[in-house]
């Protein structure tokens, strides 16, 4: 416990002079992180606490000397923290990134069965009717049991098809690479093997790191209200510069005059492509809402005002990045947790320590059996 009082108390010392200081919404955050983790609301985690004795006003003080602490941890061991590129991909190739990527999948199955000897004519015929029911469940997707009951031969046709949760090591390899391709509910084409024509639908997926953004090509203009231009003035000149688009004016001459984004305007207005997640919400509903290729009216965002033309949209799978990211972060955090220790003992044996009070007092009746706490 005293050494525990005296890193408190160096690390509260540096934390002011480095003019570390914790807001009221960074304690608010803290908590409703820490009460999620329990399954409950704010309300409900302070409730809790206050039925185990514990004010609201106690749990804040502590949450705010750790989060200080913490926010000085972080500083002063940044420029120590060294993660290559090769650290992170030698980590994404260990059994345990591979373990945490995992995906699983459930999968629907209907095989139209074919005797090895069959003509080409009998092929041809269990090929087009393969297609057809592929034709028929596109439409509607919530009969792919129904179907699997009546046309399916093989061992899941009473279950519906249902082949249940699986691994890409769990599942037929001529499925593997068809699957990969389908979101769920989408079907694949008929998928030939030695015993006939196979049906997969992927009824669902779970786990792994698929991670799917939706992304606009944009270009834009934005003017915003300053000093000597007034919140309608700027409107104004936003719908003028519309007009001008709309009569056949140059996006990109107008966007380099006009526009106050400087990183679009030297592009000649162009974001290129856009995660709509990344931007101001009122930007990412028009953007995700017009029209391809037309002018979006003058809107307002919290940056001024704007006029939008998108002009391509897709959707995009940037599950690698978000893993290299992901792991770089658990390499940074593991070598903070190993050299924390190290860095306190640092801060320590720097400092000048001096006993004073009950300490001493205490000290010098460790040998007296019948000295009284």
């Amino acid at each position: 416990l005293l050494e525990r009082m005296i890193l408190e108390s160096i690390q509260n010392q540096m934390a002011d002079q480095m003019q570390i200081k914790v807001t009221d919404q960074q304690v608010n955050q803290a908590i409703e992180r820490i009460a999620s983790q329990q399954g409950l609301d704010y309300k409900g985690y302070l409730n809790q606490l206050g039925t185990a004795g514990i004010s609201s006003a106690e749990i804040r003080a502590q949450l705010a000397v750790e989060l200080r602490h913490y926010q000085l941890q972080q500083r002063m061991l940044a420029p120590r923290i060294e993660v290559s590129d090769q650290e992170v991909q030698q980590f994404l190739a260990s059994a345990q990134a591979r373990e945490n990527q995992r995906s699983e999948y459930r999968l629907s199955h209907i095989l139209l069965q074919l005797e090895e000897t069959a003509s080409p004519k009998q092929v041809e015929q269990v090929l087009a009717q393969a297609n057809k029911i592929i034709e028929q469940l596109r439409e509607q997707p919530s009969r792919f049991a129904e179907f699997a009951i009546a046309k399916s031969a093989d061992s899941f046709a009473l279950k519906g098809g249902d082949m249940g949760w699986r691994t890409l090591n769990q599942i037929p390899r001529r499925f593997v690479d068809p699957l990969l391709k389908l979101k769920p509910n989408q079907l694949s084409k008929p998928i030939r093997s030695p015993s006939g024509f196979h049906v997969i639908m992927l009824a669902d997926q779970r786990g792994g790191q698929q991670v799917l953004v939706e992304q606009a090509k944009i270009d834009h203009i934005l003017i915003k209200p300053n000093q000597i231009r007034s919140e309608e003035q700027a409107r104004q000149l936003a719908s003028e510069i519309r007009d001008n688009l709309l009569d056949g004016g140059s996006m990109s001459e107008l966007a380099r005059t006009f526009s106050d984004d400087p990183g679009s305007a030297l592009n000649g207005g162009s974001l290129g492509w856009t995660n709509l997640d990344e931007l101001d919400q009122q930007f990412a509903k028009v953007a995700s809402s017009i029209e391809l290729g037309k002018f979006s009216q003058v809107f307002q965002s919290q940056f001024g005002y704007h006029v939008v033309r998108v002009n391509e949209r897709r959707t995009e799978d940037v599950s690698q990045v978000v893993q290299k990211s992901k792991a770089q972060r658990l390499l940074q955090q593991r070598e903070f947790e190993e050299l924390l220790p190290i860095w306190l003992n640092e801060i320590r044996s720097q400092a000048y320590i001096d006993f004073k009070g009950p300490f001493k007092q205490f000290d010098d009746k460790t040998d007296d059996k019948t000295a009284k706490p």
